[in-house]
């Protein structure tokens, strides 16, 4: 009996140890980068034709890095990232930092983990996300254990010198509300400022807002976005009138 209740206790300890850590080191699933909405002093205004969108507001990332140093898995010969690759800053996570954009043709973008803060990053792990641009991304459970590597330094890029995207007004072409019936459909998209166009890039998907759908007799429509005001006319000859109003601070923003 003393045995039985010897093994009892000991298993209601380790299942109490079990539980301490697991609260100490909550799994975490989805991560999002830390964005800013800069500073605009004037308003905008623009006349959106069908296919076409109006640039409304620029975004960097809230803090940016460059590795100082190949980021190399222990045992491995080949980096993972290369010296001067660009990380980024994750939202309430100053210990991760995660590739700011996904290449061409590849699923996953990696994350440089420093466990103990001391300034130096000696592990790694991998991120799922589809969209060109780390707005969020998934960790899989597959990818929940923590790589050893060599240990690398970040250097703090100026927040000038940070990459920025555009917040882009679309009015899409082929919707599957008609403008005839009287309801009219559009988004709010984010584009790279130096792309050719939207996404002519089949492998670089577009990171839209849920869609705006306004029917006729509901313009004007007003949305708070980012502490401006965006108004959205009614059409005139085709084309829809959009504003966004000025403000004169950068804000934190979640993309």
């Amino acid at each position: 009996m003393r045995r039985v209740l010897s093994i009892a206790a000991g298993l209601v300890m380790l299942a109490a140890a079990g539980q301490a850590a697991c609260q100490a080191e909550p799994v975490r699933y989805e991560y999002q980068a830390a964005w800013i909405a800069l500073a605009s002093p004037e308003p905008i205004s623009a006349e959106v034709e069908r296919k076409s969108w109006a640039r409304l507001i620029t975004f960097r990332p809230e803090r940016g890095f460059a590795l100082q140093a190949p980021l190399l898995e222990t045992g491995k010969r080949k980096p993972r990232l290369d010296a001067g690759a660009i990380v980024v800053a994750m939202r309430d996570l100053p210990e991760i930092a995660c590739r700011l954009e996904r290449p061409q043709f590849e699923y996953f973008v990696e994350c440089v983990q420093d466990a103990d803060q001391d300034g130096q990053y000696e592990g790694f792990f991998l991120l799922n996300h589809d969209k060109p641009f780390l707005f969020s991304a998934l960790r899989q459970p597959r990818h929940q254990k923590v790589l050893p590597a060599g240990p690398v330094m970040l250097a703090e890029i100026p927040a000038q010198q940070l990459p920025t995207i555009d917040m882009v007004f679309l009015y899409p072409a082929g919707s599957a509300l008609s403008t005839a019936s009287g309801t009219h459909r559009f988004q709010l998209c984010v584009l790279r400022t130096d792309d050719r166009n939207l996404w002519g890039d089949k492998t670089h998907d577009r990171g839209c807002l849920p869609d705006i759908v306004v029917k006729d007799g509901e313009f004007p429509r007003q949305l708070q976005i980012y502490g401006r005001t965006l108004t959205i006319a009614a059409p005139v000859d085709g084309k829809i009138p959009v504003s966004v109003t000025a403000h004169p601070e950068d804000v934190p923003a979640a993309l």
